[in-house]
């Protein structure tokens, strides 16, 4: 089952990147579908699964970016790692704690991505404070409301499974 979600995850972000970068390349730089989905499978709470699920989706990420393969994989590992162990500690069931867990990792993987740019490049391109407070403040109601949907779908689907084996007579 947690294959399956990270599936619909990848599946879902690879989709949304692809439709960002061909008809609003302006939002594209500034949302990463990715990185949502790496938040999104870190707030199991199992941080080994957490921490491989966001290497693969952030080597997904590098294979579509272009630039120096490995630095999201490495990035998203350590986002997913960090985010599962918070996810452990804070009750997560209120709405406005689920938008600071998605603009903390936001604000996460662009340290360790400037962390990284530092150490690999002579002289890296730094990001810029509005530029994070744009990217945090934009995952924070995204994620909330991703979480949201997906409860809500998942309310339905059971809510759906029940109605279906009430209805199955066996005579």
């Amino acid at each position: 089952m947690r294959a399956l979600k990270l599936l619909a995850a990848l599946a879902a972000a690879l989709l949304a990147h692809l439709f960002l970068v061909a008809l609003l390349p302006p939002v594209a730089r500034v949302l990463d579908p990715f990185l949502l989905a790496i938040a999104y499978t870190a707030m199991s709470g199992r941080v080994g699964w957490s921490a491989t699920s966001g290497a693969i989706v952030g080597l997904v990420h590098d294979a579509l970016s272009g630039g120096l393969y490995g630095l999201h994989g490495f990035a998203g590992t350590a986002v997913a790692f960090v985010m599962a162990r918070t996810a452990r500690l804070v009750d997560l069931h209120k709405g406005y704690y689920v938008a600071l867990f998605f603009a903390a990792s936001v604000i996460l993987q662009q340290l360790v991505l400037q962390g990284l740019l530092l150490l690999l490049m002579r002289r890296p391109e730094l990001l810029a404070l509005p530029d994070l407070a744009l990217k945090a403040g934009l995952a924070a109601p995204l994620g909330a409301l991703l979480v949201a949907a997906s409860e809500r779908l998942g309310e339905s689907l059971g809510s759906w499974r029940s109605r279906r084996r009430a209805e199955i007579f066996l005579d």
